[in-house]
């Protein structure tokens, strides 16, 4: 015991210096886990939310330039919707999704993007022009009544279509609509001008990639 004692006494310094070490350790290892758990924590709240965010489906009618927007479940039952379309490209920027089969009607979008194609294309009657298939942006506004709750989201997509011209006036098909994300009111906005950049620099490349 007394030279336990000793022992204590002369390394003093160094034994209370490790004391301090492992205390800074433990509260380092403490803060890390913590924050490991918040992480967590959020992304399972996060898919929790997600879980309750609703699936589309689309029909696409290209006779009557009309894609029609359902939920994919049973239990969703949409009350009002609308499209927002980049001003830089189209028209019209906003165009209502008519009830009760909540319809898009297309045909503008359709006159929009052949006319795009027309000023970018200088039209030779000796060739056939087929366009890969491109993609246009388009936020959805959605409101819908889920479990008794009325929600509304918004969301990012892309309308496909394909391009053929044969004669002088170019000829747009419809051929779907996919999902981008969820996003909130001003960053769909916000983003929607930022795909149409995009747009507008994937119409000019097609000058290079266009198929004759």
């Amino acid at each position: 015991m007394k030279s336990i004692n000793n022992f204590c006494k002369t390394y003093k310094p160094l034994i209370e210096t490790i004391g301090i070490l492992i205390a800074l350790v433990l509260l380092v290892f403490t803060f890390w886990s913590t924050l490991i758990s918040r992480d967590i924590l959020r992304l399972s709240q996060q898919q929790e939310f997600n879980k309750q965010l609703p699936i589309w489906d689309f029909a696409v009618n290209d006779t009557s330039d009309i894609i029609s927007v359902k939920p994919f479940s049973p239990d969703v039952k949409i009350q009002i919707a609308n499209a927002y379309f980049p001003s830089k490209i189209f028209r019209q920027k906003q165009w209502p999704i008519d009830p009760p089969d909540f319809k898009l009607y297309l045909l503008m979008f359709k006159f929009d993007i052949a006319a795009l194609f027309k000023n970018t294309f200088p039209y030779d009657k000796n060739v056939i022009d087929i366009a890969p298939r491109g993609a246009a942006p388009v936020l959805l506004e959605i409101n819908y009544i889920q479990y008794g709750e009325s929600r509304t989201v918004w969301g990012l997509f892309e309308i496909q279509y394909l391009i053929e011209r044969s004669s002088l006036e170019p000829k747009v098909q419809l051929k779907g609509m996919f999902f981008l994300k969820y996003c909130n009111k001003q960053e769909g906005l916000n983003e929607l001008e930022s795909l149409a950049e995009s747009f507008s620099k994937s119409l000019d490349s097609l000058k290079n990639k266009k198929v004759k």
